[in-house]
């Protein structure tokens, strides 16, 4: 017997753990529960990983056979983060590695060590209330293998506390959808375990059908129409968790539908690749609508299962995209046990390691994204310019911003920024915070929600009141605000009372990058006939944006809008004092310009960008802001951090445009805000550029030039301006190349591109496209 325990190990395959004793406790003694269990045996696992799965894990993990030698590392390396786990109680979404070792490594319907500490959890842990995914996913790969007592008397606990799914639930809403989610998986989990017709029986198969329901068809329609990602980077970290979860949920019900939504939901990894700045000094990428908290990475939500967000989309799709960030989060320092743990039981059960990533630096330099955002860049290298357009993101939610067709741009800083940043919360009077519009007290969010406050055109009717929830608004020209979107989306969601508009052309090259969208349908019928936004953007450095605008009336007034980070400057000279028309000091006021033809330039962290206006040959440029004062937090985590909270006499959130005669500004103060999120501060600026349009009958063409370049650029790029009766022409030199830019904003196309290498007088002309042209394949390494 001696021997035979100093050899049994070694018996075992490889990474198998030796199983208890049979007729061994397995935890602490459990009562017996007034329930009986059916005696009918359904197939376990289902969640995630299922029965007919586990074979193909084993034997890339040797359990059976030689195995891949990084599934073998993976393993080991799991073992031992799930050996650490089992010191104490774990943490939650730390049964997820305990299970999968039982699952993979351990005989099936035969206790052992992982099942004795995941018994141990299921008794004596409390009902979940938020993510509680990794209690149905253990009690589903363990379930054969654990207590019959344990068993009933789980089951008993839970089944009395399922809710079902609801066509009311909103996916986008974390904290009211996610343990709804949580319950169809303890449902899922229990299918078959209780007898049929008992009211437990019931009451789980009531579960499953509604949720069944709800998948097939709201999160169907969601997924598809937002492309998996969220309409404001404040909830991305949520939605694709909870996406996550439910898309594996509807794999467990439905195997045979789930591939669609699986694949629109890699869509969401887009804005981490061609979104990101690659600059140290900048917190996060774009930031727009409301939140705080913008990822970076994928998976930086607080659900335990989030970290494992690239894996499970580079396994279930084979994403390029999903690869190649799941690579670079397996090469990351910074990462704890757990989240490490959650990536390798992961990449383990789908094999994501066997995907090719994307090839980074010979990717197009532009992309889509599902929720109406296009984003463009100049390059792959650290610091290089990054732009995001707005190009018809219909409402998702109550709160979103009136701000279709706005862009920004990010060049080692934020050179044209967003509006004012989210402080609903962390500027309210329960945290010791102030809020006014003016000197009277309002919601700061009223300003960052406005049209004025984004890098939009203003179209200003003054017979129009802007209403909402029966009060009378302090800013003008805002887009129309449908109603606080209830239920799941209409098929058809650009054309919908939601829609604010819908993307026209699209085309990516070496050259350049360009977009084109109708955005009428944001101002609606009664302000504007037509409203065409075009951004075309030579990735030399050149920005074009051109605006056509016919109104509904002669008498809507019409001005373009740009965010400045900083005080600018105008032809290289600071602002004219003898220009300034309001002020309350010498840094702060609005200064009025009559129709300027010179450069204005602006700096933010290591970049530096120049406007010019081209046309209407009619205009006047306005300049609101100042004076920029930097505050900061005195309390709490975030005691320290700065902030622009500005102040009644300031200028730097002023409500309404400069053409209009009155206004106040809004400002607020904070006390003790709590943890402030990484994208707090990137609405931080100093005021704004409107360049109004003189024009006469109704008919705007606004043609702005932003050259994008270094901070320690000193004057931007020689550019010559010729007006035709449909258009303009513009040229410019640049990195060695001549560009000639015919624009004729009215007609099916906005024009054509020719460069021509100064040195060896090669040179290429393309048309501009028309229509929207289908993404090349990713390139991989």
């Amino acid at each position: 017997m001696r021997l035979l325990a100093v050899f049994l190990p070694v018996l075992l395959l490889p990474g198998q753990d030796m199983p208890a004793r049979p007729d061994a406790p397995t935890t602490r003694p459990v009562a017996p529960s007034p329930i009986r269990l059916s005696r009918t045996r359904g197939a376990h696992a289902r969640l995630i990983v299922r029965a007919d799965e586990v074979a193909p894990i084993r034997r890339r993990c040797g359990i059976a056979g030689d195995g891949e030698p990084e599934s073998v590392a993976d393993l080991a390396r799991l073992k031992s983060h799930a050996e650490r786990a089992l010191a104490g109680r774990v943490d939650p979404g730390g049964l997820y590695p305990i299970a999968f070792m039982h699952l993979v490594t351990g005989v099936p319907g035969t206790p052992d060590r992982w099942t004795q500490h995941v018994e141990r959890e299921l008794m004596d842990a409390p009902v979940g209330v938020l993510d509680f995914d990794d209690v149905a996913v253990a009690l589903d790969w363990c379930w054969d293998a654990l207590d019959e007592q344990v068993r009933a008397t789980v089951a008993e606990r839970w089944v009395d506390v399922l809710q079902p799914l609801r066509e009311s639930d909103n996916l986008l809403e974390h904290v009211l959808i996610n343990p709804r989610l949580c319950h169809l998986a303890i449902a899922i989990a229990l299918r078959d375990a209780f007898i049929v017709g008992t009211p437990q029986g019931d009451r789980v198969a009531d579960v499953i059908t509604a949720g069944r329901k709800y998948l097939t068809q709201h999160v169907a329609a969601l997924v598809e129409q937002l492309g998996g990602d969220a309409p404001t980077p404040g909830i991305r970290a949520e939605l694709e968790c909870d996406l996550m979860l439910a898309i594996e949920l509807w794999r467990a019900i439905e195997p045979a539908t789930f591939e669609k939504p699986v694949r629109a939901a890699v869509g969401a990894l887009d804005a981490y690749v061609w979104g990101d700045p690659q600059w140290p000094r900048l917190s996060c990428g774009l930031v727009h609508d409301a939140g705080q908290n913008v990822p970076r990475s994928p998976g930086e939500g607080a659900a335990p299962l989030a970290p494992a967000l690239a894996e499970w989309l580079a396994g279930r799709t084979g994403s390029p995209v999903a690869a190649h960030l799941a690579r670079v989060q397996r090469s990351a320092t910074a990462v704890t046990a757990q989240a490490d743990a959650q990536r390798t039981w992961m990449r383990l059960a789908l094999g994501s390691r066997a995907v090719r990533p994307l090839a980074v630096q010979k990717a197009p330099l532009a992309r889509r994204l599902g929720n109406g955002w296009v984003l463009m860049r100049s390059d792959w290298g650290p610091g290089s310019t990054v732009i995001g357009f707005d190009a018809g993101q219909a409402f998702w939610l109550a709160n979103q911003h009136l701000d279709a067709g706005q862009f920004q741009v990010i060049r080692k800083g934020r050179l044209a920024l967003d509006s004012g940043d989210d402080v609903e919360f962390a500027a309210s009077a329960a945290r010791g915070g102030e809020q006014r519009l003016g000197d009277q007290r309002g919601d700061f969010r009223t300003y960052a929600e406005s049209t004025p406050a984004h890098n939009c055109v203003v179209l200003l009717d003054l017979r129009a009141a802007d209403i909402r929830v029966g009060k009378q608004w302090l800013v003008v020209g805002n887009q129309r605000r449908p109603a606080v979107p209830v239920g799941p989306p209409p098929p058809d969601l650009a054309r919908s009372a939601r829609g604010t508009g819908r993307l026209l052309a699209f085309e990516t090259n070496p050259i350049y990058s360009f977009a084109r969208a109708d955005l009428a349908r944001a101002w609606g019928t009664g302000v504007a006939l037509v409203y065409e936004r075009s951004l075309l953007f030579l990735h030399d450095g050149l920005l074009l944006v051109v605006d056509r605008v016919e109104t509904a009336r002669p008498q809507v007034r019409a001005a373009f809008m740009l965010q400045l980070p900083a005080a600018p400057r105008i032809a290289g000279e600071p602002l004219k004092a003898e220009l300034r028309r309001r002020m309350s000091d010498e840094n702060a006021g609005s200064w009025t310009y009559a129709a300027e033809a010179s450069w204005l330039d602006v700096a933010d962290g290591g970049g530096r960008m120049f406007v010019r206006s081209l046309s209407p040959a009619r205009r006047r440029w306005h300049i609101v802001g100042g004076p920029g004062t930097v505050l900061r937090v005195s309390r709490g985590p975030s005691a320290g951090r700065a902030y622009v909270g500005s102040s009644a006499t300031g200028f730097e959130y002023w409500m309404t445009p400069a053409m209009m005669p009155g206004g106040v500004n809004a400002w607020y103060r904070l006390g003790n805000p709590g943890t402030l999120g990484s994208a707090f501060g990137a609405g931080s600026g100093w005021g704004r550029l409107e360049v109004e349009s003189l024009e006469t009958g109704g008919s705007h063409l606004f043609v702005h030039a932003l050259a994008i370049a270094d901070a320690d650029i000193g004057k931007p790029p020689p550019l010559d301006v010729v007006e035709r009766p449909n258009g303009l022409i513009v040229r410019t030199t640049m990195s060695g190349r001549e560009y000639t830019v015919s624009l004729t904003p009215a007609e099916a196309s906005l024009g054509r591109v020719m460069v021509r290498d100064v040195q060896t007088d090669r040179g290429v002309e393309r048309e501009l496209t028309s229509r929207i042209e289908p993404d090349a394949p990713l390139p991989l390494e």
